[in-house]
C-alpha cells in the first residue's frame, strides 16, 4: 500500500515556526554543547530499581476475542516499599478497551519485587510495563478489504487538502475490527491529517501512538516514516531533549538529513534561557481517566504559562519521589534534588492549551 506524503511547504512553515519559537528562548547559543542527552531513565546513587520477576501473561479478554481484535497498554504506575501497584495510569492503548481493564486488574494483582535505597526498601514511582494482546499468526499486513477501501478514500481526501473530512473517516473506521497494523496505519494517517490543520500537538498524539514505545507494529519503511515525523513534530512544539532523543532513535540512514536540526536542538537545550515547549490536554479514549498532557523534565525548575482553557493539576513523578498540586501561573515548582528521572502528567479540560517553561 503506497504511503501518504506531507507537502514540503507544509513541513517548512511547521519546522521554520517551531524552531523560531525553541531558538527565541535560547539567544545566546552556547557553545560545545553535551553530546550526552539523558534519554534513558536515571537513577539516583544507590538506588536498585524495582523488578517484576515473573508476570504472568492475562488472559485474553473474551469480547475481544470474540471480535478477534489485537491490541496493547503500556500503563505507567507506582511500585510501593511492600512491592504492591497502586496509581496506575495508562499512557498508550490500543484495540478494544477491554485491554486495559484486563490489563489493570492483572497489575493489580501482581507482587514486586521492591526498588532498594540505602539497604531499604522504597516506594518507585514512573514505573512502567506494556502488555500486548496478538494473534500467534498476526502479520504487518491489511487484513480487512474494508480498512484498505477506507485508508485509501481517507489518503485521498488529504491529497485534496480536506483534513477535517479525513479525520471523520479514519476515526469511524477505528470503530472496526482491526488487526494492530491496521490501527497503528490509521494512527499514522490522522497524524498527518493533524499536520495539515497545523495542529501539533495532536499529530504528535496520533504519532507516538503509531510508533508506540519499545514495540512497533508497523513495517520498516513506515515505521522510519513515523519515526522521522516524530522529530519534526517535538522539534515544531519545543520538546527540546524529545526531539534529540528522537533522532538518536532514527535508523542510521535517517540521520543525516537530521544534522542541522539536530545541531540547533543541542544548542537550545545548552543555553541558559528558558525552554518553552507547547502543552494542549488530550482525551485518552480507551480509558476513564481524565485527559491528559505528559512530558520529560529536562531541567530543575517549571511553571505555567498563557493558560487557555481549564488546566487543573499536574503530578510530577520521578524515580525516588512524587507529588500532585493544583496549576496555576504564578508558582515555579523545584524538582526535588535525588529525584533521578521525572516525567510531568497534566490534566484538565480536553483542549485546553498553555506553555510549559523550564529553568535550571
Amino acid at each position: 500500500m503506497e504511503g501518504p506524503a506531507v507537502s514540503q511547504s507544509v513541513w517548512r512553515s511547521l519546522l521554520l515556526a517551531g524552531l523560531f519559537a525553541i531558538l527565541c528562548h535560547a539567544a545566546a547559543q552556547a557553545q560545545g554543547a553535551s553530546d550526552d542527552i539523558n534519554c534513558r531513565t536515571a537513577y539516583p546513587a544507590g538506588f536498585t530499581p524495582a523488578d517484576k520477576g515473573v508476570f504472568p501473561s492475562p488472559k485474553y479478554p473474551r469480547a475481544a476475542l470474540n471480535d478477534w481484535s489485537e491490541g496493547f497498554a503500556l500503563l505507567e504506575f507506582t511500585v510501593t516499599a511492600q512491592g504492591e501497584v497502586r496509581d496506575v495510569d495508562v499512557v498508550d492503548a490500543m484495540g478494544a478497551k477491554e485491554f486495559v481493564t484486563t490489563s489493570v486488574k492483572a497489575l493489580l494483582a501482581h507482587r514486586f519485587k521492591p526498588a532498594m535505597r540505602g539497604g531499604a526498601p522504597v516506594a518507585q514511582p514512573l514505573h512502567t510495563f506494556q502488555i500486548s494482546y496478538m494473534f500467534s499468526d498476526s502479520k504487518p499486513e491489511a487484513d480487512h478489504s474494508e480498512f484498505i477501501e477506507t485508508f485509501k478514500r481517507a489518503r485521498r481526501q488529504l491529497q485534496d487538502n480536506q483534513p477535517d473530512h479525513a479525520i471523520v473517516t479514519l476515526n469511524r473506521m477505528f470503530l472496526w475490527r482491526l488487526n494492530l497494523y491496521e490501527q497503528t496505519l490509521g494512527s499514522y494517517l490522522l497524524a498527518l491529517a493533524y499536520v495539515q490543520k497545523q495542529d501539533g500537538e495532536s499529530a504528535l498524539y496520533h504519532a507516538n501512538h503509531a510508533v508506540g514505545e519499545g514495540v512497533s507494529y508497523l513495517d520498516d519503511a513506515t515505521r522510519t516514516a513515523a519515526r522521522e515525523l516524530i522529530v519534526k513534530l517535538l522539534a515544531q512544539t519545543g520538546n527540546v531533549a524529545g526531539a534529540l532523543c528522537a533522532i538518536n532513535d532514527l535508523p542510521p540512514a535517517s540521520r543525516p538529513s537530521f544534522a542541522r536540526l539536530d545541531m540547533d536542538l543541542r544548542n537550545a537545550l545548552a543555553s541558559d534561557s528558558p525552554l518553552v515547549s507547547d502543552g494542549k490536554i488530550l482525551k485518552q479514549p480507551l480509558t476513564d481517566q481524565p485527559p491528559t498532557w505528559r512530558r520529560k523534565l529536562m531541567r530543575g525548575k517549571f511553571s505555567f504559562a498563557n493558560i487557555n482553557g481549564e488546566v487543573a493539576s499536574f503530578r510530577l513523578a520521578c524515580v525516588a519521589t512524587s507529588f500532585d498540586s493544583a496549576v496555576n501561573m504564578e508558582t515555579q515548582w523545584t524538582v526535588p534534588e535525588g529525584a533521578g528521572s521525572c516525567f510531568i502528567r497534566v490534566t484538565g479540560a480536553a483542549g485546553a492549551t498553555f506553555k510549559f517553561v523550564e529553568e535550571r
